[in-house]
């Protein structure tokens, strides 16, 4: 990895750890129609991509008007991503509810000259919707030396150091590297990086301890 030298350290108010949880799941969801509302155990997310607590069971449910629910029941171990295609079936029409008043008998008809009917033109399939546009996204794989140091990306304290395959929005990426030197004085550095859309990203800061 390439390494970039720490710009000066500024005293910090109060050290930070770094959390040790396993990274999260990924889900993505194609051919989501524009407009659908997407929600998972029941709680919605704004894109058709996003992160899941692993070795846990979750509901993902798709609704969008004029079609019937789509729902389906994943698992995922920690850092598994899975990509899950989206099928709507249009909602059928609603049937008559119960006691509602039957239609007027018919009249007799008068007899009248036989029309033959004239052929009706192929009505088009309908064509399906067209998916949601992904949002524009990058990958951090960022570390430091020592390891012990706390890792803050855009204002988000990261789970572990080093962080693996970090997504972030595109543009610009503002780290913060936290942690207490051998004479147990808080300290921290600010690096920040330009991320483009689908690229992925790896820097390792070394860090002065004394």
């Amino acid at each position: 990895l390439p390494v970039v030298a720490a710009s000066p350290p500024q005293a910090a108010d109060s050290p930070a750890t770094a959390a040790g949880a396993a990274q999260p799941a990924r889900v993505t969801l194609r051919n989501v129609p524009a407009g659908a509302t997407i929600t998972r155990n029941g709680v919605r997310v704004s894109s058709p991509r996003f992160a899941l607590e692993p070795n846990q069971r979750h509901v993902i449910r798709v609704q969008a008007a004029g079609f019937e629910p789509w729902e389906e029941t994943v698992r995922l171990a920690a850092g598994q991503t899975r990509a899950l295609t989206v099928t709507l079936r249009r909602a059928q029409a609603t049937a008559a509810s119960p006691g509602a008043a039957a239609p007027p008998a018919a009249q007799p008809a008068q007899t009248q000259p036989q029309v033959q009917p004239q052929p009706q033109p192929a009505q088009p399939a309908p064509q399906p919707a067209a998916p949601a546009a992904q949002p524009a996204v990058g990958y951090l794989f960022v570390g430091s030396t020592p390891a012990t140091a706390s890792i803050t990306i855009n204002g988000q304290v990261a789970r572990s150091n080093p962080v693996t395959n970090y997504e972030v929005p595109a543009g610009s990426v503002t780290i913060v590297f936290r942690w207490t030197d051998t004479g147990g004085v808080p300290r921290d550095t600010t690096i920040t990086l330009r991320v483009s859309p689908g690229e992925t990203v790896r820097r390792r800061v070394n860090l002065p301890v004394n």
